[in-house]
């Protein structure tokens, strides 16, 4: 569905249906990491995911439907692959509810946050590209970590155009990966152990969403607080995420 499209009062109530029985599935399937252990209970969580696809597909857009339909797939019947899978269908539901409201006032949040981010560099976005630093994100036993492309509708476009890259994909248990930042001001608000959240400039959030131990950027322990770093006094910096 075109989100140009002017939708009519069925199609919009419809929408809001939809994102109320996907984020009810999202809800449970993020408690799902401690009980589901078999692929049979796997399954449990598809088939909930499977009889809402009928009713709602049309609300969402072609690509979403079909990456949520691929993300149903369960190729690994380990422990291992099936918290992988959990992680995957975690990260596809988040986007399909995040897409679901109406777009107009997100978008013009975030195109907002993308000028203020230029602003406060007094540069342009190359500029912001050209001075950027490298995060390397450490999942250290923790659920797989939803920080990637696809999570805020319209914010991959704006993040590229300030310079911000994230990972394609959710990073999973004692995996790492790599962020792109500008060399700006960074924000870590991991005050709530269960939604540590990273602002730039004090705008573009970005949560995580994960019960976690402790939070670690460059060896320095940041849980239990809201810290504000310079990302200039480094090009490459360590970010640790904990879970016992």
């Amino acid at each position: 569905m075109s989100v140009t499209a002017k939708l009519t009062p069925a199609e919009q109530t419809k929408r809001k249906k939809a994102r109320k029985a996907f984020l009810a599935i999202l809800r449970r399937l993020k408690k799902a990491y401690k009980v589901v252990k078999t692929a049979d209970q796997w399954y449990g969580i598809v088939k909930q995911v499977q009889s809402l696809l009928p009713k709602y597909e049309s609300v969402l857009s072609p690509v979403d439907a079909q990456r949520l339909k691929a993300a149903l797939q369960l190729t690994d019947t380990s422990h291992e692959g099936i918290s992988r899978a959990i992680g995957v269908l975690e990260f596809e539901l988040e986007h399909v509810v995040s897409a679901l409201p109406s777009g107009g006032l997100l978008g013009a949040v975030i195109l907002g946050a993308a000028v203020a981010i230029a602003a406060g560099v007094g540069g342009t976005c190359v500029a912001l590209n050209a001075s950027a630093v490298e995060v390397l994100v450490k999942n250290n036993g923790c659920a797989p970590i939803p920080l990637c492309q696809g999570v805020v509708p319209v914010l991959d476009w704006i993040s590229g155009a300030v310079g911000i890259s994230l990972p394609q994909q959710p990073i999973g248990s004692d995996a790492q990966d790599s962020i792109s930042l500008p060399a700006l001001r960074l924000t870590i608000d991991a005050t709530t152990r269960g939604k540590v959240g990273f602002k730039l400039l004090g705008i573009l959030p970005i949560e995580m969403s994960i019960d976690v131990d402790s939070v670690q950027l460059d060896g320095q322990e940041l849980l239990g607080q809201s810290t504000t770093l310079d990302l200039r006094n480094a090009e490459d910096h360590e970010l640790v995420v904990t879970c016992n």
